[in-house]
C-alpha cells in the first residue's frame, strides 16, 4: 500500500516536470515579476529653502511658510529669517511676536542684515521682548554695517534696501542722512518687496522724509504742490486730500491687493496700513474716516500700537466725527505704553493744551521729550513752542 502511494507521488512529479519543459519548448515564458517602483530622491534641504524664499517673493506665504516650517530645524539662515518675517507680521500663519523674535535671534547671530533690522524693531516698540533702547541701536547699527556690503543682487536685496531708508531717514542706529535715504529708497522702489515694506515706504515718501528741506523745514516737494493747489484758486489749507508723490502712490497702488487679501484674513498689521489707505485716500480709494477708524480700532484691540495711535488721533481731532479728548487719552496711552512716539507726542498735545485732562505744560514736555528722543519731529518742535500746532503736522502713520 505504502509502495502504491509512493509511485503515485512519482508519477505527479514526472507529469508535472514534462508539463514545465513542454511550455518551455513552446516558447511561453513564466510572467516577469513587476519591479518595485524607484523612490524619488529628497530634494536637499537648500533646494527646498531656494523654493519657499522664491514663494515668500511671489507673495505666496502660505505655501512658503509650510515648506520653511519643514526646515525649521536644518539650520538654514535664510530659513530662521523668513520664518521669523513670517511670525513677525503674519504672512502664511498666525503672527507671533516671541517665535518671531526667536527665530530672527537666530538669523542675526549667522549675519543676517534683515533678520538684525527687524529685531532692532522689536526691541525698540518692545514686540515679542523688552523694550530695550540700547540693544536696538546696536542691532540698527550692526544692520546698516550688513546691508551697505548688500551686493544688491540677492533675493531680499530690495527689502534690505527699504530697510536702509528706513535707518537712515529717521536716524536709527546712525546719524539721519536724507540723501543716503533716498539713495536707497529709490533701488528699493522697484524691488521685490512685501506688502508692507512697499506700505512704509510710501509712507516715508508721503512724509516727505526723502525730499531735502531748507532751513525752516519746509520741503520744496511741497512748497511746489502748495503753488499749484494755490494757481488753481484754492486754499491748500483747506484741502482734505494731500498731495501724493507719485512714488508713493506707485507703492500704495502695487500693495493694495496684497493688503485688502490679508487684512480680509484677519492680519493685523494688514487692517492697520488698510486704515492708512481709507485714511489718506491712497491709490483710488475713496478718503473715508469712518473705515478708517473702524480698522485702526480693530487692530488696535489686537494690541497694534500704530493702530492704537491713529484711533487716538482720530478722536483727538475730530476726523469725521467730533473730538472725544478722553477717548483719545485712553487710546494714545495705549500706544505709547508701548513705546509709540506718536501716541506720546499726542498725549504731550492733550497736556499742553488742556484738553480732556488739566493743562500741564510740564507734563507735556515730558510726554514731546519721549516722544523726540525717538526722533519724532513734531515732538520735537513741540518743545520749543507753547501754541499748538496744525495738527495735521502730527500725522507720522509710518515713522
Amino acid at each position: 500500500m505504502k509502495n502504491t502511494k509512493l509511485f503515485g507521488r512519482i508519477v505527479c512529479l514526472i507529469l508535472a516536470v514534462v508539463m514545465c519543459l513542454s511550455l518551455a519548448a513552446c516558447g511561453e515564458a513564466a510572467p516577469a515579476a513587476t519591479p518595485e517602483p524607484t523612490a524619488e530622491p529628497t530634494p536637499a534641504p537648500e533646494t527646498l529653502a531656494a523654493e519657499a524664499e522664491e514663494l515668500f517673493y511671489k507673495a505666496d506665504y502660505t505655501g512658503a511658510f509650510e515648506k520653511l516650517d519643514a526646515l525649521e530645524t536644518s539650520g538654514i539662515t535664510s530659513v530662521q529669517e523668513l520664518l521669523g518675517t513670517s511670525y513677525y507680521f503674519g504672512l502664511g500663519v498666525e503672527a507671533d511676536s516671541e517665535e518671531a523674535v526667536a527665530q530672527l535671534t537666530k538669523a542675526a547671530d549667522q549675519g543676517d542684515a534683515i533678520a538684525m533690522y527687524l529685531l532692532g524693531n522689536a526691541c525698540a516698540t518692545g514686540t515679542g521682548t523688552s523694550r530695550d533702547e540700547a540693544k536696538a541701536k546696536e542691532m540698527y547699527a550692526k544692520f546698516i554695517a550688513v546691508g551697505e556690503a548688500d551686493s544688491g543682487e540677492n533675493a531680499d536685496s530690495g527689502r534690505i534696501q527699504a530697510y536702509l531708508a528706513d535707518c537712515y531717514a529717521y536716524g536709527k542706529g546712525t546719524d539721519k542722512d536724507i540723501d543716503k535715504a533716498a539713495a536707497a529708497a529709490g533701488k528699493a522702489a522697484s524691488a521685490d518687496l512685501t506688502a508692507f515694506d512697499m506700505v512704509k515706504l510710501a509712507g516715508s515718501y508721503v512724509e516727505g522724509v526723502f525730499t531735502k528741506t531748507d532751513e525752516t523745514g519746509d520741503t520744496a516737494e511741497a512748497d511746489a504742490a502748495a503753488a499749484e493747489v494755490t494757481a488753481e484758486g484754492e486754499d491748500e489749507t483747506e484741502s482734505e486730500t494731500p498731495v501724493i508723490p507719485a512714488e508713493a502712490e506707485e507703492l500704495y497702488a502695487k500693495a493694495l491687493d496684497s493688503i485688502k487679501t490679508l487684512a480680509d484674513a484677519g492680519n493685523v498689521k494688514a487692517k492697520k496700513a488698510l486704515g492708512d489707505y481709507y485714511f489718506g485716500g491712497y491709490a483710488g480709494v475713496a478718503q473715508d474716516y469712518a473705515k478708517a477708524l473702524e480698522l485702526y480700532t480693530e487692530a488696535g484691540e489686537k494690541g497694534d500700537a500704530d493702530a492704537q495711535a491713529q484711533v487716538g488721533y482720530i478722536y483727538q481731532y475730530g476726523c469725521g466725527i467730533d473730538p472725544d479728548y478722553e477717548k483719545a487719552m485712553e487710546w494714545n496711552n495705549r500706544a505709547a505704553q508701548q513705546g509709540n512716539a506718536q501716541g506720546q507726542a499726542q498725549i504731550g498735545w492733550l497736556y499742553q493744551q488742556g484738553l480732556g485732562v488739566t493743562q500741564n505744560l510740564d507734563e507735556a514736555g515730558r510726554w514731546y521729550t519721549r516722544a523726540a528722543d525717538q526722533g519724532n519731529k513734531w515732538a520735537e518742535a513741540r518743545l520749543a513752542e507753547t501754541e499748538a500746532t496744525n495738527p495735521q503736522d502730527l500725522f507720522e502713520a509710518h515713522a
